[in-house]
């Protein structure tokens, strides 16, 4: 799990600098800024997934615990990180899915910002 959280958050390090770098490119195209925000989620959620890993297991089975504090924070965060990036991963593959039919392209930038606009408020 260690090992699995340190490649996402270096492959959501390298999006992100990529993003970063690309600022005008970015403006530009509303995918780029999707893929960064899910990559900027991911990079969170894995922290989280470090912090549980490093976490000391036997303090956490001790009833006057102030680890179960950590504890309670690494699971709001990954409860929340991972469920803001299921939305965000929704947006590009609705996009895709809007592409591939007959609907206009405006209706399914349309629906991208909208739940783009539903992830960020989560």
């Amino acid at each position: 799990m260690l090992g699995s959280s340190f490649l996402s958050v270096c492959g959501a390090c390298i999006i992100i600098f990529s993003a970063l770098r690309l600022r005008e490119l970015s403006k530009r195209f509303f995918a780029i800024r999707l893929i960064f925000f899910l990559a900027l989620t991911d990079l969170m959620a894995a922290a989280f997934n470090i912090i549980g890993a490093i976490a000391d297991i036997q303090q956490l089975f001790q009833p006057e615990s102030k680890e179960m504090l950590l504890c309670e924070l690494q699971a709001t965060g990954l409860l929340y990180f991972n469920l803001a990036s299921i939305m965000w991963t929704s947006c590009p593959t609705d996009g895709m899915r809007s592409a591939s039919t007959s609907s206009p392209s405006t209706r399914c930038a349309g629906r991208c910002q909208l739940c783009s606009r539903a992830a960020a408020s989560t």
